[in-house]
């Protein structure tokens, strides 16, 4: 299983492919739940807005790759303004 909290391509027989994770639902155990709008990487791993729901039925998953010396968000967006 992933980590709590880590995107990942998900495979939902009936639904197909979506990016989404395994998220903790306030102490009360988990749920897979599904990402809307853009996947960003913050500098140290992928990020997301998640909403979870307990009719997804997910029989695998791969985890986004990390990427090599990706700068931070921020970082980024600095550099570009001081251009």
């Amino acid at each position: 299983m992933p980590d709590l909290g880590q995107l990942c391509l998900l495979y939902d027989p009936a639904k197909g492919p979506f990016i989404g994770s395994r998220d903790d639902v306030q102490g009360d155990g988990w749920l897979w739940g599904q990402a809307y709008g853009c996947p960003w990487h913050n500098g140290e791993k992928w990020d997301e807005d998640v909403m979870q729901d307990d009719d997804y039925h997910v029989t695998h998953w791969l985890p986004l790759p990390s990427l090599p010396n990706a700068p931070h968000h921020a970082e980024t967006a600095d550099a570009k303004e001081s251009k």
